[in-house]
């Protein structure tokens, strides 16, 4: 008996090892299942990691906007009620993407990653969705601009998308049928009346790519790996080095400690 299911994977970034919690996911479902990637190429230069996908993926359709388009985007969304974040990712042309595939395709379900992404599938009906949220971005502009750290700037915009996406998030999540959310705290968040339920994912680790050799190192090396364009990847780093890392060089006088 084939139990195998065709899934529909939209994101709003290509879901490469650069971005290991959506890529690990597709790896996982891409051994029993037929998975097709539709995503939107953004910053651009992601694309250079597009041929990944197609080692593991039935197909892939990614849509690369142009500077234009974003930037565009970007200023329409400013006297609106969406949030910048989320306009920069407006894709007309995405969207008649997932279209042609649901149209073209019997799929049983669509696994949608991320807010930005929610756009693409609110919509959709008749089709099991389920949406990763990752992570409450109510919660991580509420954080950016508490951040004593921030700039006025940073501050300032991350005011302006937090009044906007706390109501933005709560309508998205009622059109899935199934939310899931990597830690606990951002669940808390994600949890509205009459809404679906939240179920805490964490994020993984490759011990394919994380694996254990017996070579020569730095004794007293220390390496901090993130993905630095995400204010949250970013805060992460500074409270682990204003934290912790300067609690270890009291023990460890010799520690280098590399991002």
């Amino acid at each position: 008996m084939n139990n195998s299911l065709r899934i529909l994977f939209v994101t709003p970034y290509v879901p490469a090892s650069i971005r290991t919690r959506p890529n690990g996911f597709l790896k996982y479902l891409c051994k029993k299942h037929n998975v097709t990637v539709v995503c939107f190429v953004y910053p651009a230069w992601e694309a250079a990691y597009l041929g990944e996908l197609n080692n593991f993926c039935d197909d892939v359709y990614p849509v690369i906007p142009t500077k234009y388009e974003s930037y565009t985007r970007a200023l329409l969304g400013l006297p609106s009620r969406t949030p910048i974040s989320i306009a920069i990712c407006s894709s007309p042309r995405l969207k008649s993407i997932i279209r042609r595939q649901i149209n073209e395709n019997k799929f049983d379900i669509i696994h949608t990653e991320f807010i930005r992404a929610a756009q693409y599938t609110s919509e959709i009906k008749d089709i099991p969705k389920v949406f990763d949220a990752v992570d409450s971005m109510n919660l991580a502009f509420q954080r950016a601009f508490h951040n004593p750290n921030s700039n006025l700037i940073i501050r300032a915009l991350a005011l302006e998308e937090w009044l906007k996406i706390k109501s933005y998030e709560p309508r998205m999540l009622r059109s899935f049928d199934h939310i899931v959310v990597s830690s606990p705290v951002d669940r808390k968040f994600l949890l509205i009346e009459n809404g679906p339920d939240v179920e805490v994912i964490p994020n993984g680790i490759d011990l394919n790519y994380f694996h254990w050799d017996d070579s020569e190192r730095d004794e007293y090396q220390l390496v901090f790996l993130g993905k630095m364009n995400y204010y949250v990847n970013v805060d992460s780093m500074v409270h682990f080095s204003k934290t912790y890392c300067l609690k270890f060089k009291q023990f460890v006088h010799k520690l280098d400690y590399q991002l």
